[in-house]
């Protein structure tokens, strides 16, 4: 019994569907699940270490042609003979849709959709009428209801569908990812086990988006960390084109840059994972790092704004946040708006500026002086 899951998602959102995959997995040790991918490379190599819940990855890019994807779903898909295709809300592209009966795949478990503008109006039309055809489950995206437990009411309409209870569900899990121990990058950057802080000043790929807070505040507080902890290193995580932006914005702010370990677009996900695991606290926003951090158990301090804290939180005791007040806090909850709304609307830093450079720095001592 094979399942299809779409994950044209996030990072984020991938670790969030862990705790499912681990409950289709102890209620069906036999059965398979195959990982349908094609938007972030990443998301695929996030996948690819996680063997004890995704079996195979398919590797489907979003900008191919239409012919080229309904190709693919009859020559790739349709001979697996898939028992069901999951789509979470975050990962339903109508072509997948649409190929999922082109590899005669039975059953589809989705999200229904909401509906917050006419593009997305017009998207959803087209799954709508598809579904009143083919055998589709169409499950509610409850308000105020963590993503965690969103992708488990998948999960919890999938199984009588299969011949289980929904009552075989275990407790619910905390997010947990695997990763291949490399400790020898460690000692390539300098760093000593728990002796350094891992920040994340900057966000996809440098842009300045709505969700971070201002270079300038990462500025002052790497040199308030640096006087008063200066026997822990800072290291700084992002991509490529995060680095490029720190170099403009961040860096010539710094008191004493040269101390700095910047590892933006040096590390691919599984080196990202082990500067992660073995940090002493993770500073960063609501992002992949922040889901990473929380489900390796790492201290993690994450800074929220706009997106929605009921949904994306981090939930593990050794996470912590702090969410910035004002006319943009939560903005983006149940969906309201996405980060390019808030864009359009002239917003860049504004959703963050509440919280001040003390705020952190004091929500920060208690990691570091705790034995």
């Amino acid at each position: 019994m094979d399942i299809l899951l779409s994950g044209y998602t996030g990072l984020g959102n991938f670790v969030l569907k862990t705790p499912m995959l681990q409950a289709f997995k102890h209620i069906f040790p036999e059965a398979n699940i195959d990982f349908i991918c094609g938007n972030d490379p990443a998301v695929a190599e996030l996948a690819a270490l996680q063997p004890s819940l995704i079996r195979k990855i398919h590797w489907l890019p979003n900008n191919a042609t239409w012919q080229t994807k309904m190709q693919f779903f009859k020559s790739q898909i349709l001979p697996l003979q898939y028992k069901a295709i999951i789509l979470p809300f975050d990962a339903q592209p109508n072509f997948l849709l649409v190929g999922s009966y082109m590899a005669k795949i039975p059953l589809r478990i989705a999200h229904k959709p909401v509906y917050t503008n006419k593009r997305t109006l017009f998207a959803r039309a087209i799954q709508q009428f598809f579904t009143i055809f083919w055998p589709t489950a169409l499950v509610p995206l409850s308000k105020n209801r963590h993503e965690t437990l969103l992708n488990m009411d998948l999960l919890t309409v999938l199984l009588p569908k299969l011949g289980q209870s929904a009552a075989a569900i275990p407790p619910i899990l905390p997010t947990s990812i695997k990763f291949a121990n490399a400790i020898e990058l460690l000692e390539g950057y300098g760093l000593t086990l728990k002796q350094y802080i891992v920040l994340q000043p900057c966000a996809a790929n440098g842009e300045a988006i709505v969700k971070t807070w201002h270079p300038h505040n990462f500025a002052q507080l790497i040199n308030k960390l640096q006087t008063q902890f200066g026997q822990y290193k800072i290291v700084l995580v992002g991509s490529a084109g995060d680095r490029n932006a720190a170099l403009q914005t961040l860096l010539p702010l710094l008191s004493n840059p040269q101390d700095i370990v910047n590892t933006m677009g040096e590390t691919n996900i599984n080196q990202l994972l082990n500067l992660l695991q073995y940090a002493r606290l993770v500073v960063c926003h609501d992002s992949g790092v922040m889901h990473f951090a929380d489900a390796l158990a790492t201290p993690l301090l994450a800074l929220y704004g706009p997106t929605d804290h009921t949904r994306t939180r981090p939930l593990r005791p050794s996470s912590h946040t702090l969410v910035a007040q004002g006319e943009w806090c939560n903005a983006m909850g149940y969906f309201a708006l996405t980060e390019a709304d808030l864009a359009a609307k002239g917003v860049s830093y504004q959703p963050l500026q509440s919280l001040s450079v003390e705020m952190v720095f004091e929500k920060i001592i208690p990691f570091l002086r705790a034995k």
